[in-house]
């Protein structure tokens, strides 16, 4: 970014559709545009960002206390689709919160799926992680199915744990560990 020195040098990575690199600069237009979006944000950030100072802020902020986060791309039109990446990276206890943001035109086209395969793959095998969670308001009931999907387990729910849109909801804890990840398929 800018010239100035990442915390990590973040690895690009590829899936069958997706590539996924550091957030640079050159991202900070189409950055800027989904945080703009309030049916992408309205269940994470809670609020919509209004410019590009305000989204360099949120990127400059996210990099440099989640150093391991990427923008992805579609690998056929490198079109820039979201972010993706891990949060409270806990190096002691092996586990790190997972998370992405999706622009809306790639919604319903498996892309979410494939993103969190991804990070769940480089989380237990290249970070060598043993637990992933991820935090998700009740009411977002896409995130909640693709997580059950994937087998994370529910764990329990924060009640009334976040203030937004001049209310408290409830937030689903789930988590996967390394050994359930790496068990064969029943």
């Amino acid at each position: 970014m800018d010239g100035k020195k990442r915390i990590v040098d973040l690895p690009k990575l590829t899936s069958k559709r997706l590539m996924y690199r550091a957030i640079e600069s050159e991202d900070f237009p189409a950055v800027t545009e989904l945080l703009a979006d309030h049916d992408v944000v309205q269940y994470d950030l809670g609020y919509t960002v209004s410019s590009m100072t305000e989204a360099t802020y949120f990127i400059e902020r996210l990099i440099a206390n989640h150093p391991f986060n990427w923008a992805v791309f579609e690998r056929a039109t490198n079109h820039f689709i979201g972010l993706t990446g891990f949060r409270h990276l806990d190096r002691l206890s092996h586990q790190s919160e997972i998370g992405a943001l999706l622009a809306k035109v790639y919604w319903k086209q498996g892309y979410g799926q494939e993103m969190l395969t991804t990070i769940m793959d480089f989380g237990f095998h290249t970070l060598s992680l043993n637990r992933l969670y991820a935090r998700v308001i009740e009411e977002n009931a896409p995130a909640n199915r693709i997580l059950q999907r994937n087998d994370f387990k529910l764990e329990g729910t924060l009640r009334k744990a976040i203030f937004q849109k001049e209310r408290y909801s409830n937030i689903n804890l789930y988590a996967m560990l390394k050994e359930e990840y790496e068990a064969p398929s029943k």
